[in-house]
């Protein structure tokens, strides 16, 4: 339907990967504008679930979209790949949440998504509870509240296996290619196989069980690569492309609203991708390119609107713990209290445990914070030194090839490098904690290889491709397989057979000056899925701006006529 709406042509080969990411996003936009009036209870996740799977069966049943033909062994041995994939995907996720904010703030998010419309003031509770990040409609709509509970457990294992089913299946593509040699090499077909290695290394850390939306703006990452990489593919055919960029512009705006260190990242792909493609089709057909695009530019900026409007409800500011835009509302949360919030995410990003006062303003967290990165050799140190080799690589390729050539290389390098090097630029300087980086050390080899990648000006053989992927997949995947081979333990034991029952946090009862009950916890700063409303933080002063819970929280007197700064 959002196809339709968009006046997009439906893709060849991956095109139900397509679908669903695209579906995906605005079932996640339209969870988040349903709650700012009702309660993500199981009716709401029945109807949205119900319609869209009766939308989306009429697509599904039309095979002709489907346009790249695998053997029916082939499919059979995809088929068998996947479910064995899904199984071992989905046995991480039902292990206990072991992330520490989980417990900290995400549950208590989740349960005030299903049991509330949303809440003005949400903020003066808990700080972390208005962050806004659109995730969390997602996995409360997967609890089918009341009756399942478990939507924690399926929301980042349902996200990462969906991309490994994609990678599994161009995989399939690739060995069909080569097998008759009937096609040119297609990038974008090759792409996603570069990441499967990484999926397995993040499954493996065991956090797809907690609802962090750290896993899914990873996968968010990740396919706004692989979709600006389909976009600049001179072997992708026109309507492909267009559907790709306007694939870019919804999910640079759902990665934004999912998590907000994605915010540089996503605009330059978007940019790059839209500025890029502008030029090639205004040289050609812009008209075909100029009513999809505004289309799916303006359901990107609706998103982004509601995203921001949320904000505002949940702490008087847009993009908390950003104090910029500021509204003056009587549940604003105060102008200090969201600075601080702000300076302790900076400070605990480069010095853990550390003081901001102590942690910021000088340069002396550098070099602990830099040991403690090196220690990061899969994740972060490898992929560097991957990406330095690719681009060494490439600049031999750039001396030897034709001008013609070198300069389209030298092009399809910048727009690829440059949001990757921009969004890691973007989280040294906010807060370079190497789990806030979530995919970009990943992509930043793989946006290197790219390059080196493509046919030259006059093709290349299949099979002189089929050696270059084989190649360059080795260079920036080597460290996982070794990994692998040093932590053999991980594949001994299975990890979970059904789900692990939440841990139950210890919590009692304080009163605030006006009377209100909240649960804190007793032994630490988490408290899980306790009753609401609950918060490691307690605040004498908070007060409701009601006669109960759906009416708001606030921290100012009655009689305070100050708005929210």
């Amino acid at each position: 339907m959002t196809l339709k709406a968009l006046g997009l042509y439906v893709p060849g080969g991956a095109g139900l990967f397509t679908l669903v990411w695209l579906g995906w996003s605005v079932s996640l936009m339209m969870l988040n504008f349903l709650q700012l009036f009702v309660p993500l209870s199981v009716y709401v996740s029945l109807a949205m679930f119900g319609c869209g799977g009766l939308l989306a069966y009429p697509l599904l049943r039309e095979r002709r979209h489907y346009s790249f033909h695998l053997p029916r062994g082939a499919w059979v041995l995809l088929v068998v790949l996947v479910g064995l994939t899904a199984t071992w995907v989905a046995s991480f996720g039902m292990l206990t949440p072991g992330i520490y904010d989980s417990g900290l703030y995400h549950f208590s998010v989740i349960r005030w998504l299903n049991e509330y419309p949303i809440v003005p003031g949400l903020g003066n509770l808990h700080g972390r509870l208005a962050f806004n990040q659109s995730f969390f409609a997602y996995v409360a709509a997967l609890n089918f509240y009341p009756l399942f509970g478990h939507g924690h457990n399926l929301a980042n294992g349902f996200l990462f296996m969906v991309l490994a089913a994609e990678g599994l299946f161009c995989v399939f593509v690739c060995v069909e290619q080569w097998r008759t040699e009937r096609f040119g090499l297609r990038v974008g077909d090759v792409v996603p196989v570069f990441f499967l290695p990484a999926l397995a290394f993040m499954t493996l850390q065991a956090t797809l069980s907690s609802p962090s939306p750290d896993p899914a703006s990873c996968i968010l990452q990740i396919l706004l690569f692989v979709a600006a990489v389909r976009s600049l593919d001179p072997e992708v055919r026109g309507e492909d492309r267009v559907t790709a960029i306007a694939l870019v512009l919804v999910l640079a705006s759902t990665a934004v609203t999912v998590k907000m260190s994605s915010l540089l990242y996503a605009g330059l792909i978007a940019g790059t991708v839209l500025a890029s493609q502008s030029f090639a089709f205004w040289r050609t057909d812009f008209r075909r390119l100029w009513r999809p695009c505004a289309m799916a530019a303006g359901l990107a900026g609706f998103i982004l609107v509601l995203w921001a409007g949320r904000g505002v409800i949940l702490s008087g500011y847009p993009a908390y713990p950003s104090r910029a835009g500021a509204v003056h509302v009587d549940w604003a949360v105060p102008a200090a209290t969201v600075h601080d919030e702000a300076r302790w995410i900076q400070s605990w990003a480069r010095k853990p445990f550390g003081l901001p006062n102590e942690v910021l303003g000088n340069w002396a967290w550098l070099r602990p914070w830099f040991a403690d990165v090196l220690k990061a050799r899969v994740a972060v140190v490898y992929p560097c030194a991957a990406a330095v080799l690719a681009i060494a690589a490439l600049s031999v390729v750039w001396s030897r090839a034709p001008v013609a050539e070198a300069r389209r290389r030298v092009g399809v390098a910048v727009l690829l490098l440059l949001p990757v090097i921009g969004g890691l630029v973007f989280w040294f300087l906010a807060a370079p904690d190497v789990r806030f980086a979530n995919a970009l050390f990943w992509i930043l080899p793989v946006a290197a290889c790219v390059p080196l990648l493509m046919p030259g000006v006059g093709g290349a053989p299949w099979r002189t491709g089929l050696f270059s992927v084989a190649a360059t997949w080795l260079l920036v995947n080597g460290a996982i397989g070794f990994w692998v081979v040093g932590h053999g333990d991980v594949w001994r034991h299975w990890p979970a057979r059904w789900y692990q029952a939440l841990p139950v946090a210890n919590v009692t009862v304080k009163q605030t000056d006006s009377g209100l009950s909240v649960w804190t916890p007793v032994d630490d700063s988490r408290v899980w899925n306790a009753a609401l409303p609950a918060t490691p933080y307690f605040n004498a002063h908070l007060r409701l701006r009601g006669k109960n819970l759906s009416s708001g929280f606030t921290v100012r007197s009655p009689d305070s006529k100050e708005g929210g700064l």
